[in-house]
């Protein structure tokens, strides 16, 4: 199997899947604050009805996913 590529794959994998995962974070504190500000409006809402009561927002933004050589590499060595 060839290796070369692969130490470089992790790196941008785990550089865009860090990255990835703070945009989620963010994404969901946002909401969480607008839930916060709807709670003062309606205090009996639930988190769940809140969400369900949002306009779809489409996130476009996809998970990272490894390389072939690298998801190769993470099977035989992981």
């Amino acid at each position: 199997m060839k290796q070369e590529g692969v130490y470089n794959d992790y790196i941008t994998y785990m550089d865009d899947k860090n990255l990835y995962n703070k945009e989620q974070e963010k994404l969901e504190e946002q909401r969480y604050l607008a839930y916060q500000e709807m709670l003062k409006e309606s205090p009996n809402l639930s988190y769940e009805e809140f969400i369900s009561i949002q306009p779809m927002t489409l996130n476009l933004i996809e998970e990272p996913k490894p390389s072939q050589a690298l998801q190769e590499f993470m099977k035989k060595y992981l």
